[in-house]
């Protein structure tokens, strides 16, 4: 029990705490709300084409790039040279900085965790296919059960069932959940 005290102590803090931050984070566009209500019900929301497919290629040709550097600052490679990242890749390539600095991914960000501030940046990636790679992040994770993490992400190219999919567990942000998983290891 001793070592679940840490995580409810954080979960009661949070609990607590969270709805002063969104009463003090300010007003929200009718769009940013729902997109918020949506986030909050779900754990995420899919805006298809949100980017058009110029714009697309522009960030896809700037991280192809930053593929071809070798020990980058920043950067990460595994060991089969599938997952390719780049933390804080706008540093490197500023055709990245429109997603960065997006006005409605800020504001949707501000009224989800409540927060006015947040530090942002951008984690380039590229997933190339190779036989034994498990997928982003090395396979099914939990990126953080104590914070309400924030994340806006933007594929570049279509995923289908021929080139790793994203998955993601609908519902699985709700705090029951969490413990449950915790709870369970």
């Amino acid at each position: 029990m001793l070592k679940y005290t840490k995580h409810i102590v954080k979960e009661l803090c949070e609990i607590v705490r969270r709805p002063i931050l969104r009463a003090c984070s300010g007003a929200l566009t009718r769009r940013a709300a729902a997109l918020v209500t949506e986030i909050k019900r779900e754990g995420f929301v899919v805006l298809p084409e949100y980017w058009s497919p110029a714009q697309c290629d522009i960030a896809k040709t700037a991280i192809d790039r930053l593929c071809t550097q070798v020990e980058l600052e920043n950067s990460w490679v595994d060991e089969l040279r599938s997952d390719h990242r780049f933390f804080r890749g706008e540093k490197h390539a500023v055709e990245l900085l429109p997603f960065k600095d997006d006005p409605l991914i800020e504001e949707v960000r501000r009224g989800y965790t409540g927060r006015r501030e947040a530090e942002t940046f951008v984690l380039a990636a590229r997933l190339d296919f190779r036989a034994g790679n498990k997928g982003s992040g090395g396979g099914w994770h939990l990126d953080s059960p104590h914070s309400r993490q924030f994340k806006a992400i933007l594929y570049l190219s279509d995923c289908d069932t021929e080139n790793g999919p994203f998955e993601l567990i609908p519902k699985t942000h709700k705090r029951g959940t969490l413990l449950r998983f915790l709870v369970n290891g």
